[in-house]
């Protein structure tokens, strides 16, 4: 009997600290926006501009860089892989959220959604 035994991964400390600047940008944008109280068009503000123009195309360098291990693993499990990961948490987060808003809404009054 062959035991496959992995080497222990070893993180790349200058592609955690690019990703975490664009999470910092993201953050920044998102506070730009909603700050400004959208009272005027989002894009007459130059550093916003400046940060939407590289912050996604930066997410999709780092993660397409990270992708090369995709091609090793058949397409099923990695497309399960990604769906537990990402989709189930996102979407339970969703419904959680829709119906705590829709709580408060209605004033602490649970009805339903349809």
């Amino acid at each position: 009997m062959t035991t496959d035994v992995q080497k222990p991964r070893t993180r790349i400390a200058t592609f955690d600290a690019v990703k975490l600047f664009a999470i910092f940008l993201v953050i920044w944008g998102h506070c730009i926006m909603h700050l400004q109280g959208y009272h005027f068009p989002i894009w007459e503000n130059p550093l916003y501009r400046v940060i939407a123009s590289f912050h996604m195309p930066l997410f999709m360098a780092i993660s397409g860089y990270f992708a090369t291990n995709v091609g090793k693993v058949d397409f099923k499990t990695h497309f399960i892989k990604k769906f537990r990961q990402l989709i189930v948490p996102s979407l339970t987060f969703g419904i959680l959220f829709c119906l705590s808003w829709r709580y408060v809404a209605e004033g602490g009054v649970v009805t339903a959604i349809i």
